[in-house]
């Protein structure tokens, strides 16, 4: 199984907070919650898994006018 969890780190959240880690964000024709993780929060999901590959990447962007840098955990695992 692939899983990405984009974490609070570098995330550009200007909108209004709705739950922990949790933001409602106006994009495109409509609102959106976008989910932001700390970085090790995500580990507590694969107890009981075998784990292949975890990598934290930052990707620069520059979106409406705006630079940014997203980053995010990527984990590979398999069901045990």
């Amino acid at each position: 199984m692939y899983i990405s969890f984009q974490l609070m780190m570098g995330a550009m959240v200007k909108e209004k907070k709705v739950g922990d880690g949790e933001f409602e964000q106006g994009e495109y024709d409509g609102e959106i919650i976008h989910t932001f993780y700390k970085e090790e929060e995500p580990d507590k999901y694969f107890k009981g898994m075998n784990l292949f590959f975890k990598e934290k990447r930052l990707i620069s962007s520059y979106r409406d006018g705006l630079n940014d840098i997203a980053s995010y955990l990527e984990y590979i695992t398999m069901k045990v």
